[in-house]
């Protein structure tokens, strides 16, 4: 009995020497990257629910005339310090998720789209870097 408390705490101390988990206080802000001529800018909220939005108005309001609504959807943590946001599909739209992984020094980074539940994962050139801001 003497031995299983060291034991117990070598285990627990090993258990938690691996890849740190997210929490969803952490990823709560607002995300903003320079692409092209634009700077696109998501907002992750507490209660799972995101916005997108563009400096280039013109694509955002094709968007909500295609959609219905402004651009907007549901978060969610996933595996391997991954977030997935998911659009709100509508008649007019492909059922969407923009997978990022989520990086040290409070930036995510677009790697990857699940279209059709396919995922496609992007070159590292096509990667796009997003620095949370608030």
């Amino acid at each position: 009995m003497k031995n299983a408390l060291p034991i117990l705490l070598l285990l627990s101390l090993v258990a938690g020497c691996g890849e740190s988990q997210l929490e969803t206080e952490t990823l709560v802000g607002t995300y903003e990257a320079k692409i092209y001529d634009d700077t696109e800018r998501y907002i992750l909220h507490e209660n799972g629910e995101f916005e997108w939005s563009s400096s280039d108005k013109r694509y955002e309001r094709r968007l909500d005339d295609v959609t219905g609504a402004a651009p907007h959807g549901r978060w969610i943590i996933a595996q391997h310090r991954e977030v997935h946001l998911k659009w709100h599909e509508t008649p007019n739209t492909i059922e969407g998720v923009d997978v990022f992984s989520v990086n040290p020094g409070n930036s995510i980074t677009r790697i990857a789209e699940i279209l059709d539940g396919e995922r496609q994962d992007f070159a590292p050139e096509d990667f796009d870097t997003f620095q949370q801001i608030k």
